[in-house]
């Protein structure tokens, strides 16, 4: 696992932007911070979007990219872009993922 990982990491250019990594899938936010750091990202994860998007809104300039999944619970990935851009005085991306289907109960 670790010399795929070393080669797929020499395969992809990489930044210095600072991402928020935001999914309720803690085995998936591990992951994607070890690749994403591996290559010169700094991420900070929040496996809760509550608490991700009272940070990225209250500190814009902590962040370049937002990084999110499609369902969670409490507040989509969807609905955290939208406030974000709403919120936000400069811009600030975001990209979501939809990951494998979710438990009954979480929002769609």
């Amino acid at each position: 696992m670790e010399s795929d990982l070393h080669e797929l990491n020499s395969t992809i250019q990489g930044g210095t932007e600072k991402l928020a990594l935001v999914d309720d899938e803690t085995a998936l936010t591990d992951i994607m911070q070890t690749i994403l750091t591996n290559i010169g990202y700094r991420v900070r994860v929040f496996t809760d979007s509550q608490e991700a998007l009272a940070a990225i809104t209250d500190n814009p300039d902590d962040f370049d990219l937002i990084i999110t999944d499609y369902s969670m619970p409490k507040i989509t990935g969807i609905e955290i872009a939208k406030r974000i851009k709403q919120a936000s005085h400069r811009g600030i991306s975001a990209r979501r993922w939809k990951g494998p289907p979710r438990k009954p109960g979480y929002p769609r």
